[in-house]
């Protein structure tokens, strides 16, 4: 895990030009660990563009950076690089074809039905959600974390676990929620624009 976490970072970080997209019909793990992750990338200093084919769903707009993700086709480039979140097939996403926007995908997702499409796969089906993995590249290339990251990570994990219900919910899911609260996410908040 930690050999296949360090080729992603270095891939990440050697890319000039990134797109980052998620699937269709979006939710809070999509739309956190999209509007995360690429909030993270940017803070880094990459030049990074998030994507979706479908529009973000009024109770997920109040996560900070989700007004930055464009339609997925208003993209006529190609990107250095390609990376999915939280989509087991490429249809997911809504495309029959990834190539269009990138030669090099890395795939990240926790669902044990991935069909591993990327030139790297960072597939975990332990883990609790994307927003999870996400998480744990952001931790390992020691990129920053502010309370926008924080935010839109606790986001997915709390929704992903159906406000930690489901089975993958264990100490280190707590331990992230932990985390991210200390960094400046607010549950209360995040609950009741999500629910409420």
């Amino acid at each position: 895990m930690k050999k296949l976490m360090n080729e992603v970072i270095n891939k990440i970080n050697s890319s000039k030009k990134i797109l980052v997209v998620s699937h269709v019909r979006p939710d809070g793990d999509n739309i956190g660990s999209l509007s995360g992750f690429t909030a993270a990338l940017a803070l880094r200093g990459l030049n990074v563009t998030a994507a979706n084919c479908d529009p973000v769903p009024h109770n997920f707009s109040f996560l900070p950076g989700s007004s930055n993700i464009i339609p997925l086709a208003q993209v006529k480039q190609k990107y250095d690089l390609l990376i999915v979140l939280d989509s087991s097939t490429v249809d997911r996403v809504g495309v029959s074809d990834l190539s269009l926007y990138s030669d090099f995908i890395i795939n990240i997702d926790h669902h044990i039905s991935n069909e591993n499409y990327g030139n790297i796969n960072l597939v975990f089906p332990e883990y609790s959600s994307t927003s999870q993995i996400v998480y744990e590249i952001i931790k390992t290339a020691k990129y920053k974390i502010n309370s926008d990251i924080a935010t839109c990570l606790y986001t997915g994990l709390m929704t992903d676990t159906v406000g930690f219900q489901t089975t993958s919910t264990n100490h280190d899911v707590f331990k992230m929620a932990a985390f991210l609260v200390k960094n400046g996410a607010k549950p209360n908040n995040i609950c009741r624009e999500i629910w409420q």
